[in-house]
């Protein structure tokens, strides 16, 4: 069948193509969530309008390709995988800004940042990651691949991509400044607005609580320097 005589990182073609769009949509939940809690209010400096962020899906295949042989080494693959993602995000960071002079994070204000695209900060949460992909993510998102139906996931799959393609070519124009490619701009309108939606519901729930947190943590203190 369509997918299955192709195999690559030891995935046949249909399972790694669902793999990289689950990982780009939670990488996106990551990234929404982490941007707006730090901002303190909904932010999403996404590439693309749909809700997917492809720079963590291919992130992901990385990871299952390179780290693998480390997955049964807590300590190595906690090392590697803050080493190999760290310069995957410098990479990539290095080649967006070389092709539309911008940034789509900037850790400008962490300490020790190189050109604000890596710190040491988020170097140990991808240590941290690492872990938490090949012992969590990885065999709850291959189970959830293997309980939709072949035939339905294969048109989901194609339909997602189709997407995402429009989605990227309407990014590009936007990019280069060229705004005569309507037609491009309004068929993503949908896409962007659904994101925009999702987004929020991700986003305001996080700020509130971190910012019911944050109060806590102040009253506990308050409390303490009180008492002494």
């Amino acid at each position: 069948m369509f997918f299955d005589p192709i195999t690559f990182l030891g995935y046949d073609l249909y399972h790694l193509a669902a793999l990289f769009l689950i990982f780009s949509f939670l990488g996106w939940i990551v990234d929404v969530i982490g941007t707006s809690v730090h901002d303190g209010f909904y932010s999403d400096r996404g590439f693309l309008s749909l809700p997917l962020c492809p720079i963590y899906g291919f992130g992901a295949v990385f990871m299952i390709s390179l780290l693998r042989p480390f997955s049964d080494n807590i300590p190595l693959l906690f090392l590697f995988s803050m080493l190999i993602c760290t310069a995957w995000e410098l990479s990539v960071g290095l080649i967006l800004k070389a092709l539309f002079n911008d940034k789509w994070w900037d850790y400008t204000d962490e300490l020790f940042n190189f050109k604000g695209l890596i710190c040491p900060k988020c170097s140990l949460y991808w240590g941290i990651l690492g872990i938490f992909f090949f012992y969590c993510l990885l065999p709850l998102s291959e189970y959830a691949v293997d309980i939709i139906p072949f035939f339905a996931g294969i048109l989901l799959i194609l339909f997602i991509y189709f997407l995402a393609f429009v989605d990227t070519l309407n990014s590009l124009f936007c990019a280069i400044r060229k705004p005569e490619k309507k037609y491009i701009k309004t068929s993503t309108g949908f896409m962007y607005n659904l994101s925009q939606i999702l987004g929020k519901s991700i986003a305001n729930p996080a700020i509130g609580f971190v910012g019911k947190f944050k109060k806590l943590i102040r009253r506990s203190n308050n409390i303490r320097r009180f008492i002494r």
